[in-house]
């Protein structure tokens, strides 16, 4: 799973310049806005090359890959609740819209059921992920672009790192048989694709609260296992959960960042 993420935290920083100007001494001194700049912003702490620490809380949502989930080997789709996921990050800002981090998150959902060609199978459990990532972002310049806006601040970015998991659950069937993932994924190479906007804090200075959308993919997942226990105590068959290894995570996050 992921999650990254699981899912999965940002920062941003933005470069926003200002400018003033005044006039003769008999008229009365002024702030004015040209074409290509904006008057200064909230997101001015983040413009002069800075450090920066953040935290963030999201909501994380597995997408169902397909698993091994019968005594026949039939796919089935692994569907899980709704998790949450909670992190932090520390990077640098530089002056021209760009910013890097690295970052460290842990994601947990809830198993919810496997659906196979005879209907669903109730499931119960738990999954959880670290996820350490290597981040880079950049913030849209949208004063340079015409666009003059102090209420929100655009940012797309992408990450990279590997990831942990381990899953814990039981899926019952109706005759009595028991299907149990289980076990620790090791390292899985994961990336992310975010794409989200900063927004001002009343109040506190050089300080951005943020909001994005996160698509997180783990790749060669293959370690997480499952057995399946007949009833009537016939052998058990064991596979991956995954069998492709591969297992897609959407992550919607909030959270916050302050420059130094």
């Amino acid at each position: 799973m992921i999650n990254k993420s699981c899912l999965y935290l940002c920062v941003l920083m933005g470069s926003i310049g200002g400018s003033t100007m005044a006039t003769a001494q008999t008229i009365p001194k002024m702030t004015v806005t040209t074409p290509g700049t904006a008057a200064p912003s909230f997101m001015d702490g983040f413009s002069k090359g800075n450090f920066y620490l953040g935290a963030a809380g999201a909501a994380t949502f597995i997408s169902p890959p397909n698993g091994f989930a019968s005594a026949l080997k039939a796919r089935g789709g692994e569907h899980w609740h709704p998790g949450f996921a909670a992190g932090g990050v520390a990077g640098w800002a530089f002056s021209n819209g760009l910013m890097f981090d690295l970052a460290v998150v842990y994601a947990g959902n809830n198993a919810n059921k496997i659906t196979t060609a005879n209907g669903p199978v109730r499931q119960t459990g738990t999954q959880g992920t670290l996820a350490t990532l290597a981040e880079v972002y950049y913030t849209l310049p949208l004063p340079k672009l015409g666009i003059n806006t102090m209420a929100i601040v655009p940012y797309v970015g992408v990450g990279f790192g590997p990831t942990w998991s381990h899953v814990r659950t039981k899926a019952y069937f109706a005759d009595g048989s028991i299907n149990r993932p289980h076990g620790n994924s090791g390292a899985n190479f994961t990336y992310e694709v975010v794409g989200g906007f900063a927004f001002p804090i009343p109040g506190l200075k050089d300080t951005a609260g943020l909001l994005d959308y996160r698509y997180l993919g783990v790749v060669n997942a293959t370690n997480l296992r499952q057995t399946f226990e007949p009833a009537g105590g016939g052998a058990s068959i064991s596979g991956p959960v995954v069998p492709s290894g591969y297992i897609a995570g959407h992550v919607i996050a909030i959270g916050i960042s302050h420059s130094f």
